[in-house]
């Protein structure tokens, strides 16, 4: 299984995957080992990548010629289009089946944050933006977007968060996934972002110490719910009685 989630924002965006993949023989699961699946090119552009390995490095390399090229200075949804276009003629090219590899590219343009989902059924471009600014995707989807669901409605909304909130919601839900899921889905969870620097959107993948603060800001929501639920408990101290009906 796969769990990879992306959150943008107009001050920037927060992408995170598990850390293992899973390998297979004749259509039987082998082994599992920790895989890096976040890469970062040119401190621009970030890509998150779910699906064949070898597919995934072949993308990796499209993105890379493209940035080379100065593709990310077009409109956002030509680079979209452009990387839908090379990536399929590259896969085609070995007639690599359909369905096999699919990813979440944030980068920049103009210096403007933008994420974009290459579906691993089409690949066709899809944008995110304030309607609609969270997605995962993976084998862990089934985990990982009820449980963001979950976060808009209770935090964000009224619109996308900061960088640092997208942080702690991309944090939160991969951490979730990772200790509620069937098998496949493993730490260590990895999240890179794209934030204002000196001026500029810069992208740079977290470290533990990075994420630290993110799990003791969750540790602590969950410290109010469990107050909460005390509180709903017969007999709580600050229970109001409930009223005798007259006689």
């Amino acid at each position: 299984m796969r769990a990879i989630v992306g959150v943008p924002r107009q001050a920037g965006r927060a992408s995170g995957a598990d850390s293992y993949a899973t390998r297979s023989y004749r259509h039987t699961q082998t082994t599992e080992q920790p895989v890096e699946k976040l890469t970062i090119v040119g401190d621009q552009i970030i890509i998150a990548g779910f699906g064949q390995r070898g597919l995934g490095q072949r993308f990796n390399d499209v993105v890379k010629c493209a940035f080379e090229e100065n593709l990310f200075k077009r409109h956002h949804i030509e680079v979209g289009r452009e990387l839908c276009r090379r990536g399929i003629a590259d896969f085609e090219s070995t007639k690599a089946p359909a369905d096999e590899y699919g990813a979440l590219v944030g980068f920049t343009v103009n210096n403007l944050p933008y994420l974009c989902v290459f579906p691993s059924d089409d690949f066709q471009p899809e944008f995110r933006d304030a309607n609609m600014w969270y997605c995962s995707v993976g084998s862990g989807q089934a985990i990982t977007d009820p449980f963001l669901a979950f976060m808009r409605e209770i935090f964000w909304t009224g619109g996308p968060p900061t960088v640092q909130d997208g942080t702690f919601t991309v944090t939160w839900t991969l951490d979730h996934a990772v200790a509620v899921n069937p098998g496949g889905i493993n730490a260590p969870v990895r999240i890179a972002v794209l934030e204002r620097f000196s001026g500029g959107l810069v992208a740079r993948m977290l470290d533990d110490n990075d994420l630290k603060e993110h799990r003791q800001n969750i540790d602590q929501a969950k410290d109010r719910l469990r107050t909460y639920a005390a509180t709903q408990q017969p007999g709580a101290a600050d229970t109001p009685d409930i009223p005798k009906p007259k006689s």
